[in-house]
């Protein structure tokens, strides 16, 4: 059973998807959800941070579920997630994916994919129609 999410978020129209599904799922199984956010930032100091917070509080103030934010500062992000899946405990984490083709993916990298690897707890690689 579901009972504390964490989603990864950066802002993407991907993200937004991915975040109004996991608000559905919560809504039916009464689940917590963990947004999380990673910037490049040094430290929680940073006005960096401070923007993240706002522009998060945004994204969420309309989900109508149990929901907290979390911005988090610096690190490699994948790294990042899955440390605050552990953490938390979180019985899955979820991620949007970028679209494009497995070419791009092995060259430039994907956090959907670097969390797939290291994730302790059951990931949802969430994808879209148009990715």
């Amino acid at each position: 059973m579901l009972r504390r999410i964490v989603v990864g978020y950066d802002f993407s129209e991907n993200a937004d998807d991915a975040l109004a599904w996991v608000a559905e799922v919560a809504r039916a199984t009464k689940a917590h959800v963990s947004v999380v956010t990673v910037v490049d930032a040094a430290s929680e100091s940073d006005p960096a941070v401070a923007e993240a917070r706002i522009n998060l509080a945004g994204a969420v103030q309309e989900l109508g579920v149990e929901v907290s934010t979390h911005v988090v500062a610096g690190g490699p992000v994948a790294d990042r997630l899955v440390a605050f899946a552990d953490d938390t405990d979180a019985d899955a984490l979820v991620v949007a994916m970028s679209g494009g083709n497995a070419v791009r993916r092995w060259i430039l990298g994907s956090v959907a994919d670097e969390v797939l690897h290291k994730a302790h707890c059951p990931v949802i690689a969430y994808r879209t129609d148009d990715t």
